[in-house]
Formats: C-alpha cells, structure tokens, sequence
C-alpha cells in the first residue's frame, strides 16, 4: 500500500500539477489532503477542480476551507483587512460550486492500514467557536518539540493511538518521534523555493518506510496569475509566502 500525502495547497495549481505527476509515477494508491486547499494563491477554482477530479483523494477540512464551506462571520477582528479582502475573493471566484461538497469534509480522519495507525488532522481545533457557531483552530505552534507535539495532539493520542500522525497548517515541513511519529509534509503551494512538498507513505506487511519529495516546478505562470488577476494583498503574499521570489527587480 502506498500512500500520499498533501497539505496546504493553497490555491497553487502549477505546484499541485507538478505533485500529481509525480505521485501519477510514484502508484500511489490513495492520496489524502490535510485541509487548506484553497486560500493565498491565485487559482482557487481550478485548484478544487483538479482535485475533485481524481480518483481517491481523501480530504480534511482546513481553515481556509471551512471559512468558504461553511461561512466567514464579517471581518473577525483577528482577521486583517487584507486577509479579509482576499477570502472574499477567492470565495467570490468559487461561486457556491463547492459548498456542498467541501461542508462534508472531516476534520480527522482515523484508518488502520496494513497494521499501522494513522491520524490525519490539519489542526487540533479551539474550545470555543466563532461568531457563527464554526469551529475554530488553534494557532500553529512555531518550531515545536515532541513534547510540545504530544500535548497538542493529546486528545488524538488518547483517542486513537496512532503509530503516525499527519497534519498541516503549519507550512514548514517536520518529521518527529515523540508518542506518535509526526509528520508535516510541508506546504505543497506556498514555499520559500520553487519547490513543492508531498510525503509518501509505503506499507507492506506492517513496517512503513517514508519518503519526503521536493518537487521543482515553474513557477511564471503563478506569478502571472497574481498580477493578471489582481489577487488582493498580493505584495503581502509574495513577502509573507514566497520570501520575496515574486519582487520586482525594476
């Protein structure tokens, strides 16, 4: 069985063409994404299509997701005014295609495969909800530890006991041991590099051998996309996201 795994696309379809090349070569039986499909980049539609398009992917909802499928309350005053700007774009570019579809996304999802536990989660959620009654996630833990990962992660833990624990929301990739081995597979659209992160997840008889792919991709035809589109807060993006790769040189 050979699995693969995706998170925080984030509207980048060049990135997300490149991965499923790789995985389409790779015969991976499954592919799971762990939640911000849309969000940031400038392709929000083609972005779902694509993936709603193939066979067996298996989705957990992310923030970004859930502020479209599920709804967005007016401006909350943690949100910026041009974060804010730029998910009503980004939902105003999906219609209500989605609604239906993305709303049944999970938010785990628990499997046991060839004998080993795996729990997918983009984020552990808050306690309380937002102004519509929607959950709410934590804020990602910057540069954690094991220790850190096994008290974030406790209700999963004591729940359901996986062996491997995959999740998001947190772009840079991670790989730690701790009461689980946790596993970020990086995000597939939004990287320093023009590079895009998948992890793929090999398991034959009980024993797991994992593999973290860097793929290069072009990346003119995102930049394009930015400008042609007048993506809101796209200066912003291109300084907090891609670490100045998209800055004007004149």
């Amino acid at each position: 069985m050979k699995l693969a795994f995706v998170t925080d696309v984030h509207a980048n379809l060049p990135a997300l063409q490149a991965v499923f090349s790789d995985i389409q070569k790779e015969g991976c039986q499954r592919i799971y994404c762990l939640g911000d499909v849309i969000g940031i980049g400038p392709y929000p539609r083609e972005t779902v299509e694509l993936l709603l398009s193939v066979p067996d992917v298996r989705f957990i909802m992310g923030n970004h997701d859930q502020w479209y499928a599920l709804g967005l309350e007016k401006r909350p005053m943690w949100m910026s005014v041009g974060e804010y700007l730029h998910t009503r774009w980004a939902h105003k570019q999906l219609g209500s295609s989605f609604k239906a579809i993305m709303s049944r996304w999970e938010y785990q999802r628990h499997e046991v495969q060839e004998g080993i536990r795996i729990s997918l989660i983009h984020y552990p959620l808050r306690l309380e909800k937002d102004g519509l009654g929607n959950p709410m996630f934590k804020k990602f833990i910057k540069d954690p530890t094991p220790e850190v990962l096994d008290d974030l992660f406790k209700e999963v833990l004591d729940h359901h006991h996986p062996d491997i624990l995959l999740y998001g929301h947190h772009h840079p990739f991670s790989d730690m041991q701790g009461k689980a081995r946790y596993l970020n597979p990086g995000s597939l659209g939004c990287h320093t590099e023009p590079v895009a992160n998948y992890t793929l997840l090999d398991i034959q008889n009980g024993i797991y051998h994992v593999t973290h792919k860097r793929i290069p991709y072009d990346q003119s035809d995102l930049f394009a996309a930015y400008e042609l589109r007048q993506v809101p807060s796209k200066e912003f993006i291109y300084r907090a996201f891609f670490l100045g790769q998209f800055d004007r040189k004149d």
